[in-house]
C-alpha cells in the first residue's frame, strides 16, 4: 500500500494554443532538473529535453498542428497537461 500527499504545484504552459515555441513556468523545478517530454496524442514521444530552469521554452516550429500532451517528470513526480497546435 502507498500513501501519497496531496502538493499543490505551480505549473503554467502557454501560449495554448501555441505555434513556435512553448515556454513552460515551473516554479518547483528548485536545484533538481526536471525531464519534459511532448507527447502526441496517441502517446509517441516527439519531443524530450532537460529543464534544468524556470521558465524554459521549447522550438516547437517544426510540429504539425493538432493535440499534443506535455509530461514533466522529477523526482517522483508526474505532471501532463494538454496543449494544441
Amino acid at each position: 500500500v502507498m500513501a501519497t500527499r496531496s502538493q499543490v504545484v505551480s505549473l503554467n504552459i502557454f501560449p495554448n494554443p501555441f505555434k513556435e515555441s512553448l515556454t513552460i513556468d515551473f516554479k518547483e523545478i528548485g536545484s533538481e532538473s526536471a525531464r519534459v517530454d511532448l507527447l502526441t496524442s496517441t502517446g509517441q514521444i516527439c519531443m524530450h529535453e532537460e529543464m534544468l530552469a524556470s521558465p524554459f521554452t521549447l522550438d516547437t516550429s517544426s510540429l504539425i498542428p493538432g493535440l499534443y500532451f506535455v509530461r514533466i517528470t522529477r523526482q517522483d513526480q508526474v505532471l501532463l497537461m494538454k496543449v494544441v497546435r
